[in-house]
Formats: structure tokens, C-alpha cells, sequence
């Protein structure tokens, strides 16, 4: 782990996470959104925050990525990309404000 955290410091790897809003097609759950949405790059990990039991198209997930950018550029890539790749989701929304970065990954 320490080799792990050593080389990606020095390739200049920083880990952000964020709390993404996401609204989708009522044809597919958020569980399936959120298997597509680790598929993208530089996501590491998805993790879903809203009530599972709510049917309702739309929920709240915790979302981490590596990248050598900002968190801003970063989350604001992969919103570009979730919408487009990701046929599924119809929105995707979250505050620039509460991209935290994580130092120990």
C-alpha cells in the first residue's frame, strides 16, 4: 500500500471525491447507473447514498476519481462524459464547493 501511495504521488495523481446528484430513465435502477458510471475513466469508486428503497429515477451517489488535474476540471469531465457515454442518465449535477480532495488513498 505504501509503494501504491509513494507512486502515484510522484507521478502527480491526486484522489477528489464528491457527492453527485444523478436522474435517470425509469427503465433501469441506480444500481445499474452506478456500475456504468465506474466504467469511466479516472472514476476508483461509486458508492450509492440514497434511500434503496425509493423507485423513484434519481438519487445521490459518492463518487471518487484520480487524476493529475483539478477536481473541478475533473468532476466537470466526467459530467461531460457521464451525459454522453452514459445513455441512462439524464442528469447529473453537483457543487464545485464540496469537491474535497482526499490525501491518503
Amino acid at each position: 500500500m505504501i509503494v501504491k501511495k509513494k507512486l502515484l504521488s510522484e507521478i502527480g495523481e491526486k484522489m477528489y471525491q464528491a457527492l453527485v446528484y444523478l436522474e435517470f430513465i425509469d427503465t433501469t435502477d441506480i444500481t445499474h447507473v452506478i456500475q456504468l458510471i465506474r466504467a469511466l475513466p479516472e472514476v476508483t469508486v461509486v458508492n450509492n447514498r440514497s434511500d434503496k428503497e425509493d423507485l423513484n429515477p434519481r438519487g445521490y451517489i459518492s463518487v471518487k476519481l484520480i487524476t493529475k488535474r483539478t477536481g473541478v476540471e475533473a468532476f466537470a469531465t466526467l459530467k461531460t462524459t457521464a451525459l454522453s457515454k452514459v445513455t441512462e442518465v439524464r442528469k447529473f449535477n453537483y457543487v464545485p464547493e464540496n469537491i474535497r480532495r482526499i490525501e491518503s488513498f
